[in-house]
């Protein structure tokens, strides 16, 4: 369609005519209508044929032809229209959804057709406008430079407003000129003739927007002033109008967004709406680079600033610990290339201060640096540097840098580094020569300076770690009063620390000897089957080292010669076939010696030629040890004699059990696992002056000599009360209590004391009282198990006065057990007092159907005593058919 239209709004306007006859003459329409064609143009009673010439209008005439000749309506949708705006200008194309309505006759023929037009224009525009701002969106998101990203949003939009081209221009780094960043559609002469424009009237549309911050519209550029400058290049680009939108983030003004058109017009409105959108856009894909490029400037400056740290520490690290500073030069060389600079050279002063040698030099490709240092007498910087001791510097692809070594006033040297066009001299690579030269001039003065006060430390490392030695060995030694253990034990810890492998012998007697221990560094499988036992007897006398250790308590130290020298006795030839079978360069052999005696022997050997051989040092330490593992020798027989006395003291005490009418009678006494073994736990059973049977369990409060030599009297004490005075076990427990408080020196103790009666009936009664003992335990021949608690009383030896004890009863029946026991059976410092009554009641249920003394024994097996106490257990069991 063309002809005029008298507005340009937004679309949803809706024009209707009606047509009568075959030439479809129009006799009526709607004022949009009217409008639309043109007030001048339109006639009524003329065919819409004439009001619409041209070839582009056939696609709405054909259904007029069609709807008329068939009668039947029809649909055109989303009909594309040519419009002709009344001001001139170019052509747009409109968009209507057509409809075509027969009109009939009284008769029912057709008469006409109805056309209703409705402009959907921009229902259209709007998705198009959606799906451009989404495909906008999609290309500021692409990782991309910022000038590809504007490009590519210039193509968008020229897509989307088709016969437009666009520039993009953004403000200079003053912000005073805009400079074009893309066209993609635009001639090159254009873009080279608006290479800067200037923000102002005179800066044309785009000059003009960046002024006025707001959409500036020039609908012709050949009358506009603002063009002056570049009409001639607009012209010959073939562009007529141009509108511009500010690009603004936040208030600022980051440039402008042009819309370039070949034909004078100005824009619609629903352009300005896609041109002030792609402005939005444009500032968001602006932003979105300059966050990126922020964030990327800040990862590149904290990994540079990390990859700085990082050098800094690995120079430092590379000079530490070194005693001679010419390695440590040559790795900040090799640190240097091609992190730092492409070549690297270090100059120190000999000795001497009268020359320069070159210590350390580094390149990386083809280039290279000289391998001596230059004269110092010479120009060159290095010499120069060297007598200024003030750094020289230039910048640049064919840059240098020479930092001075100083320390303490003194000029001893010089790095240098030199750039290459692909890796130049920055003011980074200065800073990082300063830490270099600073790690160089470190190393070379630490070098010089303490060299002595190193090997100083060095010995005296030494020292401390042989004291460390002394300190654990003496810690291995007095962990466990089991000699043998304690011996195989230091034979694990002085390798490998003093040698690759080492052999303990003990001596059992005067000519007898064993080998205890052997241990080797690569474990177990190095050490020969058998090579552990008794040795052959050690001879009167010899030359042999381990005869002399062992007969006259010399320490042998024995070098490749003596080690390969034949043995001289059968003992040696055993200590030959170790050295065969596990290498030796270098021993030593020294005696375990106590205060009395020789005790044995400790060899401790190094295989490994690297390790050196042993010296006088070596040699006192090892003796050291030896004479520290004598002492805990002497000690641990010392102790097992205790033992075995205290022991046998301890049983003596403890009568041997009675023979009772009617019952059983078992007891069980266990020494202390740990300390000397004596201790205050006792048992016992007698018959009374009337005939009844006695049984007690006590525990004097202690663990050594005082408390045994102390239960001894108390229970004399007991025996002496019990038959003398007779009466309930209260009432024994109480004349005992007295005479403890009184006339004894005993502290405390407790006591369980029971009476076992017989009564009329023929059953048994126990009677009993308890000191605060733990309670005894009555276990029927089914295995019911419970406590007896009753009878309690304190301690014995608190004096509390005259108040009375009590006493408790208990019918006994056939074949049951009664366990009267000490707490060490029960309780530790593990297992809590209600713990262990628990575990003993479950344990002694299910072994209620054996005999005592097994009983006892199992009981035992289940139950051992733990950390240093002893335990008594006394059981009676009530025969059948005796009660």
């Amino acid at each position: 369609m063309s002809g005029g239209h008298g507005g340009d709004g937004r679309g949803g306007t809706v024009l209707v005519a009606v047509l009568e006859g075959p030439d479809h003459v129009v006799t009526c329409a709607n004022e949009p209508c009217v409008e639309w064609f043109g007030a001048r143009a339109f006639r009524y009673g003329t065919p819409v044929r004439e009001l619409l010439p041209g070839r582009q209008d056939e696609r709405f005439l054909e259904p007029l032809d069609e709807v008329f000749r068939r009668g039947e309506p029809r649909a055109l949708p989303g009909l594309p229209v040519k419009v002709q705006p009344v001001a001139g200008g170019g052509v747009r194309e409109r968009v209507f959804d057509v409809r075509y309505d027969p009109s009939r006759d009284a008769d029912g023929r057709v008469r006409g057709v109805i056309v209703t037009a409705t402009d959907v224009t921009w229902d259209l525009y709007a998705e198009q406008l959606a799906e451009g701002r989404h495909r906008l969106l999609e290309q500021i998101a692409v990782q991309a430079p910022l000038p590809l990203v504007l490009d590519g949003m210039a193509r968008l939009v020229e897509d989307l407003l088709p016969g437009t081209r666009t520039m993009v221009m953004l403000f200079d780094a003053e912000g005073r000129r805009l400079r074009p960043v893309a066209g993609p559609s635009l001639p090159d002469f254009l873009h080279r003739a608006v290479a800067e424009v200037p923000a102002g009237p005179h800066g044309g549309t785009c000059g003009t927007t960046a002024s006025t911050r707001t959409l500036t519209v020039t609908p012709d550029i050949t009358t506009d002033p603002s063009w002056e400058g570049w009409r001639e290049m607009a012209v010959r680009a073939g562009i007529r109008s141009c509108w511009s939108v500010p690009i603004m983030a936040e208030g600022e003004l980051l440039g402008t967004f042009a819309f370039y058109r070949q034909d004078t017009r100005r824009p619609a409105d629903i352009e300005v709406d896609v041109v002030s959108m792609v402005g939005q856009v444009a500032a968001l894909a602006i932003e979105r680079h300059r966050v990126l490029a922020g964030e990327q400037a800040a990862r590149r400056r904290e990994l540079e600033a990390q990859a700085d740290l990082k050098f800094v520490l690995d120079a430092s690290l590379a000079v530490t610990g070194s005693l001679s500073y010419l390695g440590a030069l040559q790795r900040l060389a090799d640190l240097a290339v091609p992190r730092v600079a492409p070549m690297c050279a270090i100059d120190v002063l000999d000795d001497g201060g009268a020359n320069l040698m070159r210590v350390a030099v580094r390149h990386a490709g083809e280039r290279r640096l000289a391998c001596a240092a230059p004269d110092l007498a010479g120009d060159e910087p290095v010499a120069r540097v060297m007598r200024s001791g003030t750094a020289m510097v230039v910048q640049g692809d064919e840059g240098y840098v020479v930092m001075p070594l100083t320390a303490r006033g003194r000029t001893f040297g010089v790095v240098s580094l030199r750039g290459t066009p692909e890796q130049p001299i920055t003011e980074r690579v200065v800073s990082l020569a300063g830490e270099l030269a600073r790690a160089a001039a470190l190393a070379v003065d630490n070098a010089r300076r303490h060299a002595d006060s190193l090997r100083q430390v060095a010995a005296l490392r030494r020292l401390s770690d042989r004291l460390s030695l002394l300190a654990q060995v003496s810690g291995v030694l007095t962990a466990t009063l089991d000699m043998r253990e304690a011996l195989k034990r230091l034979a694990r810890l002085v390798v490998p620390q003093l040698g690759d492998w080492a052999v303990v012998n003990l001596r059992t007697g005067e000519d007898t000897v064993e080998r205890i221990a052997v241990v080797h560094r690569d474990g177990p499988e190095r050490v020969p089957p058998g090579a552990e036992g008794t040795m052959p007897p050690i001879p009167p006398a010899g030359p042999d080292p381990l005869v002399r250790a062992l007969r006259q308590g010399v320490t042998t130290l024995m070098g490749p010669a003596e080690i390969a020298s034949p043995p001289g006795s059968d003992l040696q030839r055993r200590q030959h076939e170790l050295f065969e079978a596990m290498g030796a360069r270098s021993v030593i052999v020294t005696p375990l010696r106590s205060r009395r005696r020789v005790v044995g022997t400790l060899t401790v050997a190094r295989a490994d030629p690297v390790a050196g051989s042993y010296g006088a040092d070596d040699v006192e330490v090892v003796q050291d040890i030896a004479r520290r593992a004598a002492l805990v020798v002497e000690s641990a027989r010392l102790y097992c004699t205790q033992r075995d006395v205290a022991e046998g003291m301890q049983r003596h005490l403890l009568t041997p059990l009675p023979a009772l009418e009617g019952v059983e009678l078992a007891a069980r006494y266990v020494p202390a696992p740990e300390g000397s073994q004596v201790g205050g736990d006792w048992y016992d059973a007698m018959v009374l002056a009337d005939g009844v049977p006695m049984v007690a369990v006590g525990d004097v409060i202690g663990h050594d000599v005082h408390a045994a030599a102390q239960m001894a009297n108390l229970r004399s004490a007991l025996r002496t009360l019990a038959w003398d005075g007779g009466g309930p076990p209260s009432a024994i427990m109480a004349r005992l209590d007295s005479v403890l408080t009184h006339v004894s020196d005993i502290d405390l103790a407790t006591l369980v004391l029971a009476r076992i009666e017989r009564r009329d009936e023929g059953r048994r009664l126990l009677r009993w009282t308890s000191a605060g003992h733990p309670p005894p335990l009555l276990v029927t021949a089914d295995g019911r198990a419970r406590f007896l608690n009753g009878g309690q009383g304190v301690l014995l030896g608190l004096d509390h006065g005259p108040a009375s004890r009590p006493d408790a009863e208990e019918t006994l029946p056939d074949l049951c057990t009664l366990l009267l026991y000490t707490d060490g059976l029960v309780e530790s410092r593990a297992t809590p007092l209600g713990e262990g009554m628990t575990r003993l009641r479950r344990h002694a249920s299910a072994l209620a159907r054996l005999p005592v003394d097994p009983l006892c024994d199992r009981l035992l097996a289940r139950l051992p005593p733990r950390h240093g106490d002893d335990v008594a257990l006394l059981a009676v069991r009530v025969r059948a058919g005796e009660g």
